[in-house]
């Protein structure tokens, strides 16, 4: 998140929150699960942002035998990210998100419910003003 804010010259803030039920010394959170999220947020939210004031939020916090993670960016809305995205001269393909998804499923014996969630932050003009992606990863 520093390299990203030296890059967009300051103009990205965020938050972590760790609630204090989570166990910092017991839990631990697989390497670079909330890398790819954080990274969409920043360049395909955040980036194409037309005011100042990108913003990032990231809660973990314990429920039901599973570490909670959600990241929410106020930036452009994934329907406008897509069709900037189809815009672009260069298109990459990314995987990081399928291959997380894939590593947590591993992680999860039960296989029960949704492990990563990905929504649509809306005002109530039902515009676009951010996106939020919730990350279950089961506690073992």
């Amino acid at each position: 998140i520093q390299l990203e804010i030296q890059r967009f010259k300051g103009d990205i803030s965020y938050e972590i929150d760790i609630h204090p039920n989570v166990d910092q010394v017991y839990i631990e959170l697989p390497s670079m699960v909330l890398q790819p999220f954080i990274e969409n947020a920043i360049w395909h939210g955040l980036m194409h942002k037309e005011e100042t004031g990108g913003k990032i939020s990231i809660s973990i916090f314990e429920e039901n035998s599973h570490l909670k993670c959600i990241i929410e960016d106020n930036g452009v809305g994934r329907e406008r990210a897509l069709e900037l995205k189809k815009q672009a001269i260069y298109n990459h393909k990314s995987m990081a998100i399928k291959v997380t998804q894939d590593r947590l499923s591993l992680m999860d014996k039960v296989g029960i419910g949704e492990l990563i969630k990905i929504s649509d932050l809306q005002d109530e003009a039902k515009q676009a003003i951010g996106t939020r992606v919730e990350l279950s990863i089961p506690v073992q």
